[in-house]
């Protein structure tokens, strides 16, 4: 992954993260995997997990985490918004 490219996906990372920190009602954490959904997901889009923690104070702690780091990787939070169904710009 290129420099660029890494400051890209950082940047769409923290974009997204700023928009669950300004709006944590709209969105959900799950228990299983730590990723952000919409609050209205029935499962999440990335383990299949039925089991959310639907409290503020974690959604911002999750956008925190994602919002630090370009990688998706292992433990960390991810983000697990169906692109096809809502857009950055949609909150």
């Amino acid at each position: 992954m290129t420099d660029d490219y890494q400051q890209q996906f950082l940047a769409f990372r923290q974009e997204w993260a700023q928009r669950c920190i300004k709006n944590p009602h709209l969105f959900k954490t799950c228990d299983q995997c730590r990723s952000i959904s919409y609050e209205d997901e029935g499962r999440c889009y990335l383990c299949g997990c039925y089991r959310f923690n639907e409290s503020p104070e974690f959604v911002i702690e999750s956008a925190k985490i994602i919002g630090s780091s370009p990688f998706p990787a292992g433990v960390m939070p991810r983000l697990c918004f169906k692109q096809k169904r809502r857009s950055p710009n949609d909150t």
